[in-house]
Parts: C-alpha cells; structure tokens; sequence
C-alpha cells in the first residue's frame, strides 16, 4: 500500500499518461499502478458511442406508454432497431444483383 503514501496531485492541465510514461520513480515504485495507468489512461473516449447510442435506443423504446415490457422483449425492440437497417442494405443489393 506504499501508493497511498504517495500524495503528490497531479496537475490538471497535464497529461497524465504522459507523467506516467515519463516518471520513472512512478515506474520503479508503482510498476502494477503505471501498467494499470497506461492501460486505462490510453482508452480513448470514442469508445463510449457504441453503448451511449444503444441506452439512448432503449431508453426510446422504453417510454411511459410501454413500461410493462418484459426485459427480452426489450431487448428483440433493440436488436430488431439496429439490424433492421443493415437487412433493408442488403435487400437493395441483392436486387440490385438480380437486375
């Protein structure tokens, strides 16, 4: 628990994945904490638009009017919400093979 002991803040207006990778001190003490750091500090923020745009999804499909839906039923709403364009792309090229 050595990393407790170590209070120095890290100022906001730097990088901290930089310090990270730049603080040997850091390296040498707390080398599962600035693996940890790299790991978890590299994950860019775009990540999250996958699973922000199926909560807001649901969230649509769950309204006051359908608030009796049982969870699986729920989930084909939502499924059925992001497939159903992907199917009408692939209908539109195979007729336009066909043709």
């Amino acid at each position: 628990m050595l990393w407790k002991t170590h209070t120095v803040p890290f100022p906001n207006d730097k990088n901290h994945l930089e310090k990270w990778r730049r603080d040997a001190v850091h390296l040498f003490r707390f080398k599962l904490m600035g693996v940890m750091a790299r790991l978890v500090l590299a994950i860019p923020a775009a990540i999250s638009a996958a699973p922000e745009r199926l909560f807001s999804t649901a969230g649509n499909v769950m309204t006051e009017k359908r608030s009796q839906l049982m969870c699986g039923n729920m989930e084909e709403l939502v499924y059925l919400h992001e497939v159903c364009p992907q199917v009408r792309g692939w209908e539109v090229v195979k007729k336009m093979r066909l043709e």
